[in-house]
């Protein structure tokens, strides 16, 4: 929180149009990565600034999902840890630390919320460079079109911790890194939210598609 709450002087680069870096990203990467090496040796870790190596089974890291919102003092941003395996999901971690959050799930069990929630009516659709804009704006159609609030927070982890903690019915990103969706996939599954989630370990992209059960779109809205 330190680097949040100090802003200046952390913008590092610019990785492509609207993609930043920052000296917070790159230093809480490499403690992830430090911590994780030590509790898990002969695992193989692919993390967003330093990179890596998928294999079968391997961990997915991003220190900072949502870095405008960071150097912006926007409270809306995560760190996202999950455990691939043959190219799902397994293990899954949200830390929301400007909001004081944490929301951990393993996949197969169930997440339990400690208090119940009405049917939300937001539906977060990611932004990135590599998804088509005219898809895109047919899912806000879609979505807008069952009344539904559309809106981007600007990051695609937190948005999935919205979902699974039922403040968003919903949420939709195509082309957007493995480290950004695997562990909101295996959080929104766990609290009993309709998960479809496609994984490229080679491109080390995916797609991901979740919504609550009792959201009006329900049937309504196809991931293709």
């Amino acid at each position: 929180m330190t680097y949040f709450q100090k802003r200046e002087g952390n913008l590092i680069e610019m990785k492509e149009p609207g993609d930043y870096v920052s000296r917070a990203d790159r230093n809480v990467e490499e403690l992830i990565r430090q911590e994780l090496e030590t509790a898990f040796p002969d695992d193989a870790l692919v993390c967003e600034e330093s990179g890596g190596v998928a294999e079968a089974g391997f961990w997915a890291v991003d220190p900072i999902d949502g870095s405008a919102n960071f150097l912006s003092g926007n409270p809306l941003w995560a760190v996202s840890i999950a455990y691939v395996e043959d190219g799902s999901p397994r293990l899954g971690g949200i830390a929301l630390p400007a909001l004081g959050e944490v929301h951990i799930a393993e996949a197969g069990r169930t997440l339990n919320l400690e208090r119940s929630f009405a049917p939300a009516v937001v539906f977060g659709v990611g932004r990135n460079a590599k998804w088509n804009r005219d898809d895109r704006i047919a899912w806000e159609n879609q979505a807008e079109g069952l009344d539904l609030n559309v809106c981007c927070l600007g990051s695609c982890a937190a948005s999935l911790a919205f979902c699974a903690s039922r403040r968003m019915a919903g949420y939709v990103e195509k082309s957007v890194y493995v480290w950004d969706i695997a562990a909101g996939a295996v959080l929104c599954a766990a609290a009993g939210l309709d998960v479809e989630c496609e994984i490229d370990t080679r491109t080390m992209r995916g797609d991901i598609f979740v919504m609550e059960k009792s959201a009006r779109m329900r049937g309504q809205i196809s991931f293709n």
